[in-house]
């Protein structure tokens, strides 16, 4: 009989000739399908964009920073070390760059 692409069996067989392992649980393709539709509200613990801080970027001057370890939490996910550092790569890159939260990301 015929086995559309639809059809479980099919399914079955094309998932386990990928060497992805085992297909993910339903709940798993939930909580992906939720990050997907919404990744700014997923992921709470970096609170909503609106509650993102601006660095004071006006108080590091060049050449370079001070080497205290303070690190803060960029809007890009990245951690920097401290302010100045985060500061030096927006002026780098030329990216608006908020800082997320004091610590690590």
């Amino acid at each position: 009989p015929y086995q559309g692409p639809t059809s479980p069996g099919v399914f079955k067989a094309l998932w386990f000739q990928l060497p992805l392992g085992p297909p993910p649980s339903p709940r798993a393709q939930l909580s992906t399908l939720s990050w997907l539709q919404s990744p700014a509200s997923s992921n709470a613990q970096f609170g909503q964009p609106s509650e993102y801080s601006t660095p004071n970027c006006r108080q590091y001057t060049l050449p370079g920073c001070p080497r205290d370890f303070n690190p803060v939490c960029g809007s890009d996910l990245s951690t920097y070390p401290n302010e100045c550092t985060l500061c030096m790569k927006i002026r780098e890159d030329g990216r608006d760059i908020k800082v997320i939260r004091s610590g690590p990301c």
